[in-house]
């Protein structure tokens, strides 16, 4: 008998099947190669539980750590930073008026409608 996974219905109900795992047009073919390959990749995942326990620093360990790691870190030269900021408020201000703009058309619109249903109910 097969081994059932926990997953959608459609998986449980495909791997069930009495399909052929022939390729071709079937589409229960692709199914099946997906099938086997996410049992694959499961397989070679390591739990949590085998991870070691000591593999965890702490205190000065740890701070010191995290100096190595920013001294490995690449940052953006001041110049880039400051075009690239410039870039992100003049996009935030362009797009602003724009949605201004339009929702100015908009309740304009709704207003002169507003003007003639009073006019055609008088």
């Amino acid at each position: 008998m097969k081994e059932l996974s926990f997953g959608c219905v459609a998986q449980l109900v495909e791997h069930r099947s009495p399909k052929s795992t022939v390729g071709g047009s079937s589409p229960s073919a692709l199914a099946n190669k997906h099938f086997n390959l996410r049992r694959k990749v499961a397989q070679r995942i390591t739990p949590m539980n085998h991870v070691k326990a000591n593999s965890r620093k702490s205190g000065p360990n740890f701070v010191s750590g995290i100096k190595e790691e920013m001294k490995k870190v690449t940052w953006t030269e001041k110049k880039e930073l400051q075009h690239c900021t410039k870039m992100v408020l003049g996009t935030t201000f362009f797009f602003g008026l724009g949605i201004y703009i339009v929702d100015l058309m908009i309740k304009g619109v709704l207003d002169s409608l507003g003007i003639v249903g009073k006019w055609i109910a008088q």
